[in-house]
């Protein structure tokens, strides 16, 4: 099996992958601007479509059930799989922020105002050649949940992907809407609804959705994937978005207080229904400021389009 520390390590090599490649000062109206974008070694994306089965909170619930239908893989990649359901229920007491570090799979966090625990619903999928094989591999796959006293910690702990074997692990969690969240992860799409605080996540392979999202720290870093969000910037918050190879849209209130800079290296930058001062302006960048300029967004895009929008 994968140890911890290795599993630990390969997560923070997707980070270290990521180069800065363009750093250009903008004087505009008093202010001085970055329009950063970044360039990142970037790995095989294993596209397998899987559905997060839904179960009752409270406890842990293990629905282990194997089955050889359902995948549609290529001659090369396992044809037989094993899925086990994972539920833990984790109450908070001085606890600030969650913290989750995946490998493969789809992830959706939802935030909600009524509640004070983290809970974590997980299906687990061992992909094998055989339906034996998958079976016995699925006590290989893990998923470590730590009370780390001001955070929640969740980790995937799979073993290497060899000998024709492959593991995924989608998440639902269900966390108050207050708290903090990180998310790193390889491979699948991120969706986060009604998260009010502080928010990072930072992704190699896969798309990115953002839902209602009110803080004052967004930073968004992803390989090849798109970013389709919608917020509200708080006084003196900051929007980071780059992406290697994607889209970013992006809406905001009108009253939006902020500078601001899109650029993009291959594709157009679009800004529709905001009014911005002291605005440089061109097909792959624009720079200005919002309101006051109390604030940052800054979003960037080697091959891809950006879009930002104002709502009233």
């Amino acid at each position: 099996m994968k140890s911890l520390q290795a599993n630990r390590e390969g997560i923070r090599s997707l980070r270290s992958k990521r180069l800065s490649i363009n750093n250009t000062n903008l004087r505009e109206g008093g202010f001085i601007m970055k329009a950063t974008t970044f360039v990142q070694c970037t790995v095989g994306l294993i596209l397998i479509l899987v559905l997060l089965t839904a179960c009752d909170g409270g406890g842990f619930e293990s629905n282990f059930t194997v089955h050889s239908d359902g995948f549609n893989f290529p001659n090369a990649e396992p044809q037989f799989f094993a899925k086990e359901t994972f539920t833990t229920e984790l109450p908070l007491v001085n606890h600030t922020g969650i913290r989750l570090e995946a490998v493969h799979g789809n992830i959706e966090i939802e935030g909600r105002d009524d509640i004070n625990s983290v809970t974590v619903i997980a299906q687990k999928w061992a992909l094998a050649d055989s339906l034996e094989d998958a079976e016995a591999n699925m006590n290989n796959l893990e998923i470590l949940v730590t009370d780390q006293i001001d955070e929640v910690l969740i980790q995937t702990i799979q073993p290497e992907n060899i000998l024709r074997r492959r593991y995924l692990v989608d998440y639902h969690i269900i966390l108050p809407s207050a708290l903090e969240t990180e998310v790193t992860l390889i491979n699948g799409d991120i969706s986060v609804l009604n998260v009010q605080n502080r928010l990072k996540v930072d992704s190699e392979n896969g798309n990115v959705s953002l839902v209602n999202i009110i803080s004052a720290g967004v930073v968004v870093s992803l390989g090849n994937g798109s970013i389709d969000s919608t917020m509200v910037l708080p006084l003196d918050g900051e929007i980071r978005m780059s992406t290697i190879n994607g889209n970013i849209d992006l809406s905001i209130p009108t009253s939006t207080s902020a500078e601001f800079a899109a650029s993009v290296n291959n594709g157009l930058v679009r800004i529709f229904n905001l009014e911005i001062d002291a605005v440089v302006r061109t097909n792959q960048l624009v720079t200005g400021t919002l309101g006051a300029g109390e604030g940052l967004i800054d979003l960037g895009s080697i091959n891809g389009n950006i879009s930002v929008k104002g709502v009233d």
